[in-house]
Order: C-alpha cells, then sequence, then structure tokens
C-alpha cells in the first residue's frame, strides 16, 4: 500500500519543507517592492525595477551553473567564505558538540552531496530570497494604489509601519495570493 511507504511520506515531508522555506521567502520580497515603491526619486524606482527584470533575461543553465560553482565542495565560494571568516571551525566545533556527524575537520562540506546538507543548500538556494517575479508582481499591486490613500494616510498622521500594514498590505492581498499560488506550484514542480 501506498499511505505506508516511507519513501513517499519523506518526499511529503520534504516538499513540506520547501514550501514552508519558499513561503517564508516572500517576506523579503514584499519588504523589497515596498522600498522600491517608496522611493521618491522616480529614477532611482525605474533602476531598481531594471535591476530585478535583467537577472530573469540570464538563462536559467546560466544560473545553475553559478549556484553550482557557489556550493563546490573544494573550489566553491561558500566554503571558501567559511574557510576565509572562520566560521568552519565554528560549525566544526558545533557538529562535535551536537554530534550532527555532518562537518569534519579537514573536510569541506559538500553541500550538494551530502544527504545532511543538501536540503539546508536547496532552501538557501537563491539568496537573498528576494524572487524576482514577486517583487515585480507585488510592485504592479503597489502602483495601483491610488494616491489619494496615501495622501489621506498622511493627514491622518499614519507612520511608515502602520501605512504598510493598514493599507498597502491589504490592498495587495491579491497579489500576495497570486504570488503564493505560483510559488506552490513552482515548488511541487521543483521539487515535487
Amino acid at each position: 500500500m501506498a499511505t505506508g511507504d516511507r519513501t513517499l511520506w519523506h518526499g511529503f515531508s520534504v516538499t513540506f519543507i520547501f514550501v514552508v522555506a519558499n513561503l517564508i521567502k516572500m517576506i523579503p520580497s514584499i519588504i523589497t517592492a515596498v522600498v522600491i515603491h517608496r522611493l521618491i526619486n522616480l529614477r532611482w524606482q525605474y533602476f531598481y525595477r531594471v535591476v530585478f527584470v535583467v537577472p530573469m533575461i540570464v538563462p536559467s543553465m546560466v544560473y545553475l551553473l553559478l549556484w553550482k560553482f557557489f556550493y563546490d565542495p573544494t573550489q566553491g565560494m561558500l566554503n571558501q567564505l567559511l574557510n576565509a571568516t572562520g566560521l568552519i571551525r565554528v560549525l566544526n566545533a558545533l557538529d562535535t558538540a551536537f554530534q550532527w556527524g555532518i562537518f569534519h575537520a579537514g573536510i569541506p562540506p559538500s553541500w550538494l552531496g551530502d544527504a545532511a546538507l543538501v536540503i539546508p543548500a536547496l532552501v538557501f538556494w537563491g539568496f537573498p530570497w528576494v524572487g524576482i517575479v514577486g517583487v515585480l508582481i507585488y510592485l504592479a499591486g503597489l502602483s495601483s494604489i491610488s494616491p489619494d490613500v496615501y495622501e489621506a494616510a498622511e493627514l491622518d498622521g499614519i507612520g511608515w509601519f502602520k501605512k504598510f500594514l493598514l493599507i498597502e498590505l491589504p490592498l495587495i492581498m491579491t497579489q500576495i495570493r497570486i504570488n503564493l499560488v505560483l510559488m506552490i506550484i513552482g515548488t511541487l514542480q521543483d521539487y515535487g
């Protein structure tokens, strides 16, 4: 029976981890879109919009090769950064203290080759977690908010955080739902 198969349930749990991680990754996209939207200088707004569109042009193979290079155990940027900052020693000490069995002194971590490290490495994939498409979707929603709403908020003396919570966030809920559906579909296609 399929429901008793441990591999099936492990696959579901891994996919669930990726869905939750990608859900958390939506937060920086919303914050980035709000920051770009609130820029007073229209030239800077345009510049940042271009910055978020250009990476969409880069072919996905180049993107994958960059991340493969980032995680390479011997020449990868991540292991070089961990060695240069001394964080690899901290990870080794934590591994010894908590008996994780993941990090070994003198052996660089194989981020994509070790079963214990591959899920955190894939969750970290795409750091700083600002989803390009998400930012553009949220910017479209934010730009549709009437300036009269912002003017009324200014007259009422609403601060920047309340403006976000009471005005911007509720008015872009449609875009958040769209992005949530796209994110779940994408996660299931990528990892399911």
